[in-house]
């Protein structure tokens, strides 16, 4: 629930942001609200992400980094594995 409401609260302060962006770059002379924008957006998108993940794992779902293929999975060990034999090939 947490992840949630930061993720609500980022995009609530992006769209302050967005309306505050000249403002911004009179004070600060560097950067804008545009840009300040999207790096909050970033952060909502990245709560929100968070928050699947844990609702997954609370699940029990299988991770992409627990699956074959995976980062977490040694290198070649795709590679390594037998083929089976009643799996075809694409077409």
């Amino acid at each position: 629930m947490a992840f949630l409401v930061a993720g609500l609260a980022a995009y609530a302060a992006a769209r302050g942001l967005k309306f505050a962006d000249r403002g911004i770059f009179e004070f600060s002379g560097i950067v804008s609200g545009h840009t300040l924008k999207h790096l909050v957006a970033a952060g909502g998108v990245a709560c929100l992400v968070r928050m699947l993940g844990v609702r997954a794992r609370l699940s029990g779902a299988e991770s992409p980094r627990t699956a074959p293929g995976s980062a977490a999975w040694p290198a070649g060990a795709i590679d390594a594995a037998p083929l089976d034999p009643a799996r075809e090939a694409p077409t």
